[in-house]
């Protein structure tokens, strides 16, 4: 049996092979880019994240996927990403998250209210949000809550016992 010593890669083939390999993975995360941006654009409806944190926490999340992707298993590409993509929007959601729950109906509600602000500056039509919660607390399934309340809540802004007081609003 003859044994051969291990063979000393040089300090600049170590380089090189390194830059390759950084010049594929930026071309496979370039391919993918949109797979990491359907899937913050997904949960971009369902917190009040901002979509382009969600979009970094996204490529984060396809970058991993990169790297641990191995072609040999015979398994697509995007069928591997994806949890690695949902799994890294959802750490970050999970460690972002309050103790203190928003309630799902008063989150709808300035979801909607904003988005009927977008639609009516597109039309031409400048209004407060406040003005458009006030006209669609009217309608029904609308929160009775007071709109300041609801901004405060869904904001995640604490507001003391005492501050709520003295200022005449009840909790």
């Amino acid at each position: 049996m003859v044994c051969t010593a291990p063979t000393r890669l040089s300090s600049s083939s170590i380089v090189a092979r390194y830059r390759l390999q950084q010049r594929a993975e930026s071309r496979f995360f370039a391919q993918h880019r949109n797979l990491a941006r359907k899937y913050a654009h997904q949960y971009s409806h369902q917190c009040l994240e901002p979509y382009e944190d969600l979009e970094q926490i996204a490529s984060l999340g396809l970058l991993k996927a990169i790297r641990k992707f191995d072609p040999q298993r015979g398994t697509a590409f995007s069928s591997f990403a994806v949890p690695y993509i949902t799994g890294e929007i959802g750490h970050h959601l999970r460690d972002r998250w309050d103790a203190i729950k928003t309630p799902r109906r008063l989150i709808e509600f300035y979801q909607r209210v904003e988005r009927d602000q977008k639609r009516l500056a597109a039309l031409g039509v400048e209004r407060s949000l406040a003005e458009i919660a006030a006209i669609l607390k009217s309608a029904p399934g609308a929160p009775k809550d007071d709109w300041e309340f609801i901004v405060l809540a869904v904001k995640k802004r604490v507001v003391s016992l005492t501050e709520l007081a003295e200022s005449g609003r009840e909790p």
